[in-house]
C-alpha cells in the first residue's frame, strides 16, 4: 500500500507537470499583438489601449506591431504560422474573419486557423447624407424618394467587399432599394466624396462625429439596436423598419491555432481585465466603442451570423466583389 501511495503521488505530479508550461508561466516575456492596419487608426488605438494596460497590470511588455498589406492577409498569415504559446496574438476584425472565408478560397477553413480570445469592443454605423445635396429629413424620406427615381441613388463605401459594402447592401435589400455602389480605399475618402456631393449616402463609424456636429453630414439612422450616443437624436435602423440588417462592427483579439484551453483562459482574463479599466473604458467610449470583453466562444457565433448574411448578399448578386 505504501508503494501504491507513492505511485499515485508520482502520477499526480506527472499530471500537473503535463500542463503546458506556456499556460503556467505566461507571460514570461514580451507579447506581440499584430495589427493589420497602419498606426494611428481607430482599430490600432483599441489594440494599443489594451496593450498599454496589460503591460501595466502584468508587468510584462505587450507591444503592437503594425503588419499592413494584402488587405490584412499579411498579419493574418503571420499569426497562422506562429507558435501557439501566447506570445504572438493579433487584432481580430470582421473584414478578415467574417469575409475572407466566403470571398477567398485560400481561407475557406479559416475557423480552424486561429484561436478566438475575446470580442473586445463593438461599434456601429451611421447612415450619413450630405444635407446640402440630399434634402431628406429622415431615413423613410430618403428611401421613398429613391423609389420614385429608381436606380439613381448612389452610395460610397470603404472598398468593394468590405463590411461597409456588405452592410450597405443589406440595408438596401431590406428596404427594397437598388443603388449604385462607388468603392473607395477607406472610410475617409468615401466620406470626402459624400461631402463633395458625388454620392448620396455612405456609412460612417464614430469617426464622422465631428462632421455631424458641424452639420456637414446628417445621420439618418444608426445600426445600434436602440440609440447611439455618438449620434444623439438619430433613430436606430430597427426603429425605421430595418430589422435584419442591424450591424455591429467589432474588434477583438485572437491567437494562432492550437492554443491550449488553459492558456486561452489566461490570455482572455488578461484582456478582460485590461479592457474593463476605467481609463480604457473612457478612452474607447470617446472613440465610439462599447467594451464587450466577451468569453472566447462569443466570437465564432458572431462570425457565423455575419457570414450567413454576407453569403446571401453574394448569392443574390447585390454584392459584386470585382467592383
Amino acid at each position: 500500500m505504501k508503494h501504491l501511495g507513492k505511485l499515485c503521488l508520482a502520477l499526480a505530479f506527472v499530471g500537473l507537470s503535463a500542463m503546458p508550461l506556456s499556460a503556467q508561466e505566461w507571460p514570461a516575456r514580451t507579447v506581440t499583438i499584430l495589427v493589420p492596419y497602419p498606426a494611428g487608426g481607430v482599430a490600432d488605438a483599441v489594440a494599443r489601449a489594451a496593450a498599454t494596460q496589460a503591460t501595466t497590470e502584468l508587468k510584462q511588455s505587450f507591444v503592437v506591431e503594425n503588419r499592413t498589406g494584402a488587405s490584412g492577409r499579411i498579419a493574418l498569415d503571420q499569426l497562422i504560422r506562429a507558435e501557439p504559446d501566447g506570445y504572438t496574438l493579433a487584432l481580430a476584425v470582421p473584414a478578415l474573419l467574417s469575409l475572407l472565408p466566403i470571398t477567398d478560397p485560400k481561407y475557406v477553413d479559416l475557423d480552424k486557423k486561429f484561436t478566438p480570445i475575446t470580442i473586445a469592443v463593438e461599434t456601429y454605423f451611421g447612415l450619413a447624407i450630405n444635407p446640402q445635396k440630399t434634402p431628406a429629413q429622415n431615413f423613410q424620406e430618403l428611401m421613398s424618394s429613391t423609389k420614385a427615381r429608381s436606380g439613381q441613388l448612389t452610395y460610397s463605401s470603404a472598398g468593394a467587399g468590405t463590411s461597409y459594402h456588405f452592410w450597405s447592401e443589406a440595408i438596401l435589400k431590406e428596404a427594397g432599394i437598388n443603388a449604385l455602389h462607388v468603392p473607395y480605399r477607406g472610410e475617409a475618402p468615401a466620406t470626402t466624396d459624400l461631402l463633395a456631393g458625388i454620392v448620396d449616402f455612405t456609412l460612417v463609424t464614430g469617426a464622422g462625429k465631428g462632421l455631424a456636429d458641424d452639420g456637414r453630414i446628417k445621420i439618418l439612422a444608426v445600426s445600434a439596436q436602440d440609440a447611439w450616443d455618438i449620434y444623439p437624436g438619430a433613430p436606430s435602423l430597427n426603429a425605421v423598419g430595418i430589422k435584419q440588417a442591424v450591424a455591429a462592427g467589432w474588434l477583438g483579439f485572437m491567437g494562432p491555432p492550437g492554443m491550449s484551453k488553459e492558456l486561452v483562459a489566461k490570455v482572455n482574463g488578461a484582456f478582460l481585465s485590461a479592457l474593463k479599466r476605467p481609463e480604457v473604458l473612457s478612452m474607447l467610449s470617446a472613440q465610439g466603442y462599447t467594451v464587450v470583453a466577451s468569453a472566447p466562444d462569443a466570437m465564432p457565433a458572431v462570425i457565423a451570423k455575419e457570414q450567413g448574411i454576407f453569403r446571401d448578399l453574394l448569392k443574390s448578386g447585390r454584392v459584386k466583389l470585382e467592383q
